[in-house]
């Protein structure tokens, strides 16, 4: 059902939040989702517009974990103590069959609670694997990699600080093998017929976050709503994105009807993305009409932050 619901969006449908678009609410707000949520979160879930629907769109094929900003730098890497859990999650939900294809996800089990400095790309050993009749060499880092082989339908959770990868690529005689993503995107180059095909049909994939109210949630929500919209390097091409966004109400969440529904299912709700585009086109136009100021200095006033750092309500934005 929630492919077919995915594959009739028109694109402008396909950027909005899922809160916003409302049309896959019964998935994000049913009771074994929220249960899941509440059980690896607490009684208290945090919803920041944070979602995507993914049709035939490259993956992020690089090594990283999502999780960022410290008080001192918004998009640093955020670093877990010793067996910290980060108290954001990402579900995910495929529609393709990733048992026995390559395009999957690829993820580093137990990364979430490691520190920074035990899972740099750099540390690396070489392991060797007898492919057929090729012999590789490959590099793998000090820690375990899973290939998550997904059937269609599935969901899956990972930790917004577990390493992982996306569209990764299965070795017909070793679908364990512990690979890294550049390492395997050099194996393609050289040996193509050594891998899994992906599967027929378009890539198609629902996203969304929960996380917990915390400090490091907060730096997170807020790196998520000001990294992509407070790069001076690309101004001319942000601010064609507010304007598309804002016409086409990309983020609007914060209408009544939405907050009362997240309300009634004990959901916080975060605005810091439809802030940041606010005070964006304030401070590119130097004008915000009535009713952007009106919503501006609601939305101020309603955001519950976590924490007083890189707050959206004072750095000068």
């Amino acid at each position: 059902m929630w492919e077919s619901i995915a594959l009739r969006l028109s694109e402008p449908d396909r950027l909005k939040d899922f809160l916003t678009l409302s049309i896959f609410n019964s998935l994000l707000l049913s009771d074994r989702i929220l249960d899941l949520a509440r059980s690896l979160l607490g009684s208290n879930i945090v919803y920041y517009g944070e979602t995507n629907c993914s049709l035939d769109s490259p993956p992020y094929g690089a090594w990283h974990c999502d999780a960022r900003g410290t008080p001192h730098d918004i998009g640093a890497v955020y670093d877990s103590n010793l067996h910290e859990i980060y108290p954001g999650w990402r579900f995910a939900v495929y529609f393709r069959d990733y048992r026995t294809s390559s395009g999957g996800l690829k993820v580093a089990p137990g990364s979430h609670c490691r520190p920074w400095r035990e899972l740099r790309s750099e540390d690396r050993k070489f392991k060797k694997y007898i492919v057929g009749n090729q012999s590789v060499k490959a590099p793998t880092p000090l820690f375990p990699i899973y290939n998550i082989p997904s059937a269609p339908g599935d969901l899956v959770i990972f930790n917004l600080r577990t390493f992982h990868s996306a569209g990764y690529l299965l070795l017909k005689e070793n679908h364990h093998a512990q690979m890294l993503p550049d390492f395997e995107l050099h194996m393609l180059k050289r040996y193509p017929e050594l891998f899994e095909p992906y599967p027929m049909g378009e890539r198609n994939a629902l996203f969304f976050d929960y996380g917990a109210p915390s400090e490091a949630l907060d730096l997170y929500i807020k790196w998520r709503a000001l990294y992509t919209l407070y790069d001076p390097k690309q101004h001319s091409a942000l601010w064609e994105r507010v304007i598309r966004e804002s016409a086409l109400g990309v983020y609007s969440y914060d209408q009544p009807t939405i907050q009362e529904l997240a309300a009634r299912r004990g959901i916080t709700l975060r605005f810091d993305r439809i802030i940041a585009q606010l005070l964006y086109k304030k401070n590119s136009t130097g004008f915000l009409s009535q009713r952007d100021k009106d919503r501006l200095e609601y939305l101020l006033k309603e955001n519950r932050e976590f924490s007083p750092y890189h707050s959206l309500a004072w750095e000068g934005y």
